[in-house]
C-alpha cells in the first residue's frame, strides 16, 4: 500500500477510528485506486488514507441514518392508517346501507386534518362506490365529484375573488 504499518496505526489512533490491524477494505480499495490512477497528491502519508476512511464512515452513519428515518416514517404512516381502518370499520358499522356508507366516509374525508386522512376516507369512499351495481355507481360518483368540488378550501390569499386550489 506504500505506507508503513507504524504510520497507518497512528493516523487511525489520531482519527478515533479503532483497528485491529487489518484496515478497512474500502478505504484501502479507495487509496490504491487513487495511487494507481496517478490521483494522490505527492508526498501523501497515512493522513490520507485516514481521511479516505473517515469519509467512508461518514457515508455509512449517513446511509443508516437515512435507513431508520424511512423507517420510522413507515411504522408511523402504518400506525396512522391502522387507527384509520379502525374508524372505517366503526364508520362501516354505523351505517344502514352503501348510501349511508359513503355520506359517513365523504364526511370524513371532509373533516379530515391531514392529507394522509382526507386521501383515506376519499379512497374508502371510492372503495364503497366499486361494490355497487354498475349501474348505480355513476349517480354516487357525481354526487362525490359535486362535494368534492363544493367542498375544496380556498385559502385566504389578498386577492379574495379568486381560488387556484
Amino acid at each position: 500500500m506504500g505506507l508503513d504499518a507504524a504510520g497507518l496505526t497512528l493516523a487511525f489512533a489520531r482519527s478515533g477510528i479503532k483497528s485491529d490491524g487489518s484496515w478497512p477494505p474500502e478505504g484501502v480499495a479507495v487509496f490504491e485506486g487513487k495511487k494507481k490512477a496517478g490521483t494522490l497528491p505527492d508526498g501523501v502519508d497515512a493522513r490520507h488514507l485516514r481521511g479516505i476512511v473517515k469519509n467512508i464512515a461518514q457515508e455509512r452513519e449517513g446511509w443508516e441514518i437515512a435507513q431508520a428515518l424511512v423507517h420510522e416514517w413507515l411504522l408511523a404512516r402504518d400506525m396512522a392508517l391502522a387507527q384509520l381502518d379502525r374508524q372505517r370499520d366503526a364508520a362501516d358499522e354505523e351505517a344502514d346501507d352503501l348510501g349511508g356508507r359513503i355520506t359517513l366516509n365523504f364526511i370524513k374525508a371532509m373533516e379530515a386534518r391531514r392529507g394522509i386522512g382526507r386521501t383515506f376516507w376519499l379512497l374508502a369512499t371510492a372503495d364503497v362506490i366499486e361494490e355497487m351495481p354498475r349501474g348505480e355507481q355513476t349517480a354516487f360518483l357525481r354526487l362525490a365529484a359535486r362535494r368534492v368540488h363544493a367542498s375544496t378550501p380556498c385559502p385566504i390569499a389578498s386577492d379574495s375573488r379568486r381560488c387556484d386550489s
